[in-house]
């Protein structure tokens, strides 16, 4: 049939489901914007109220800065595995050196 593909690998390729979701994006971005002035004051509210307990109110001032833009940068540990190649004689050596080291005492253990 002309203008339709026979086979769909997504729906979302389709132009008119793009086209939805655009238009509802616009929607909620709209709707945001407008009740945006309304929940910052019920946040600054919950800030100020002095019957706030004092981790809520730090839990609203990180979300307040947050939404200002203005979130510390998140910290992520990188774990690095490195592998010793043993099939050099140094590396054998090495390791052999390593397995003679006195093993720490434990705790307790004197």
């Amino acid at each position: 049939m002309a203008g339709y593909k026979e086979k769909w690998e997504n729906v979302e390729d389709s132009k008119a489901v793009q086209k939805a979701l655009a238009d509802y994006r616009a929607k909620m971005d709209k709707k945001f914007m407008d009740q945006a002035d309304k929940v910052a004051n019920l946040l600054l509210g919950v800030i100020e109220d002095p019957d706030t307990p004092a981790s809520a109110k730090v839990t609203a001032i990180k979300d307040w800065l947050d939404r200002a833009g203005l979130k510390p940068v998140d910290k992520q540990e990188i774990e690095e595995k490195r592998a010793i190649d043993t099939t050099s004689r140094l590396s054998r050596d090495l390791i052999n050196k390593l397995n003679m080291l006195p093993k720490d005492k434990e705790k307790g253990e004197e």
